[in-house]
């Protein structure tokens, strides 16, 4: 048992580590070196957890985070996680027509 306990509380610190650093978790687990199956398994049952917590979900809008890494490269941030990376022209019709499909 508290070896699981330890397999978990490591798993769960490099996803939220991830998760801080705003990274996919496939870069994260090449950068730190991490298997990234194992990765995927363990951060699915976090994100299992807490969309099974008691914890209210938000109602309407949420702020997100839009980020142009470069002048061809773009990031879109949720606070649940999700990251969606393009690269191309993005003009800001086609932006926001991103954003209230995933709203």
């Amino acid at each position: 048992m508290a070896r699981h306990q330890n397999r978990r509380a490591f798993w769960r610190a490099h996803y939220q580590h991830c998760r801080e650093q705003g990274m996919t978790l496939k870069d994260y687990a090449a950068q730190e070196g991490l298997t990234l199956s194992v990765f995927y398994g363990w951060s699915k049952r976090f994100r299992k957890e807490n969309l099974d917590s008691n914890t209210p979900s938000p109602v309407g809008f949420s702020r997100v985070r839009v980020a142009c890494t470069s002048s061809v490269q773009y990031r879109l941030q949720f606070p649940n996680g999700l990251v969606l990376e393009w690269q191309g022209e993005a003009d800001s019709n086609h932006l926001k027509q991103l954003v209230q499909a995933l709203a």
